[in-house]
């Protein structure tokens, strides 16, 4: 091995080893932080509102770990060495949230995408359609688009009324003479140009 090779090959250890430190860094505080979120702080805030809370310490600990991992490790400063190191700590990450995490929670992959979307995924309107009085080919196209989305959206439905049950909010609503209940952690009322 000429010495090119030799050096090549530890600048790709350095990276692999700071990619797995950075990786691990992260993961920790984020283990940490979400259950502490999960634990505490969504029985008094609900869960949007604790995640939203949240987000900022670990875009704080995310930069953080990164600088103190580049300095601990000495990683070069080329943007391939700094890119290859976050893209190491990436794909260790989604394979650490894709298969431990979920596991962990019981989640399958659709589990997760469905309940992160689970604050806005339904929608009632008394109408016979979305937004009533635009034009029907782009009401009817963002209709689509929104139950692709993974949104209920339920028409002629009229909302009774709202309870709060703990940090939730179940939704009392009415369709053709019968009631539909479902919670919610976040209602939002629109009203259209009257």
């Amino acid at each position: 091995m000429t010495q090119e090779q030799e050096r090549q090959q530890h600048t790709l250890m350095r990276i692999l080893k700071a990619g797995l430190l950075y990786f691990a860094l992260v993961f920790g505080a984020g283990f940490a932080l979400g259950t502490i979120r999960t634990v505490w702080v969504v029985p008094r805030v609900g869960t949007r509102t604790a995640e939203l809370m949240e987000t900022p310490i670990m875009l704080a600990v995310t930069i953080v770990a990164a600088w103190w991992t580049v300095l601990r490790l000495a990683v070069p400063s080329v943007p391939s060495s700094r890119l290859g190191m976050g893209c190491i700590a990436l794909v260790l990450m989604l394979v650490a949230e894709f298969g431990f995490v979920l596991w962990l929670r019981g989640l399958s992959i659709r589990d997760c995408f469905a309940t992160c979307s689970v604050g806005w995924s339904q929608s009632c309107t008394r109408g016979a359609e979305l937004l009533e009085g635009l034009d029907p080919d782009l009401v009817e196209q963002l209709t689509q688009s929104t139950r692709k989305l993974g949104a209920n959206v339920q028409l002629r439905t009229e909302v009774n009324g709202i309870e709060k049950i703990g940090n939730r909010l179940l939704v009392r609503a009415s369709s053709n003479g019968e009631q539909h209940d479902f919670e919610a952690d976040l209602v939002v009322h629109g009203a259209g140009p009257h």
